[in-house]
């Protein structure tokens, strides 16, 4: 499945609480990744939505995204 771009959640509400975390986490975990590069992948990421302006939670996204990519990711990296 691939990321649907006819639901505008590019204003993800701001991650301030664990409802608006899981709210991301369930939205990046419907992102496909499969099949594609590191650099597209993290396009297609960083296309879906509006990074936050706080480096916290920011790190949140990058957190999430690196999961998400291993964890569909078929070859090693090292």
């Amino acid at each position: 499945m691939r990321l649907c771009h006819c639901v505008s959640i590019r204003t993800l509400i701001p991650i301030s609480d664990e409802v608006n975390i899981a709210t991301m986490h369930a939205f990046v975990d419907m992102i496909d990744l499969r099949s594609t590069g590191f650099v597209d992948a993290l396009r297609t990421f960083l296309q879906a939505f509006r990074l936050p302006g706080e480096a916290q939670k920011i790190d949140r996204y990058k957190l999430k995204f690196a999961e998400r990519y291993r964890g569909q990711y078929a070859d090693p990296i090292c």
